[in-house]
């Protein structure tokens, strides 16, 4: 399993690395970034990301569902297949998502085209 990082140790690692003073300031490299901020490359790995991690998703709900039919107790299988349609409304709530901020983001890239 991966070790814990400690925040505090983080920053004092970059401290001491930059020879800045300490403060309470979160290090450039782990603040996340804004997507607006991103390069069009960028923002297209970052979509595919999204893309991808909702297909591996998609992967699990189809793999636990088979696994649902296999389990004897019905009160465990009923269980089972309300925690998959919870699951099913969360990935499709994740879809709509993504597909509005793909819109959104090729807006932007339309409007700052545009005004070039």
């Amino acid at each position: 399993m991966s070790e814990v990082i400690n925040l505090q140790q983080v920053k004092r690692e970059v401290t001491l690395a930059s020879g800045a003073p300490s403060s309470d300031t979160i290090p450039e490299f782990i603040k996340p970034r804004s997507i607006v901020d991103m390069t069009e490359v960028e923002q297209d790995a970052f979509l595919l990301e999204l893309r991808n991690r909702r297909l591996r998703a998609q992967q699990i709900i189809k793999e636990q569902r088979e696994a649902a039919a296999a389990v004897e107790s019905a009160k465990a299988r009923d269980k089972i297949e309300r925690k998959i349609a919870m699951c099913m409304r969360a990935e499709e709530r994740v879809g709509k998502a993504i597909e509005k901020l793909e819109a959104e983001l090729f807006s932007l890239r339309a409007l700052v085209l545009m005004n070039e």
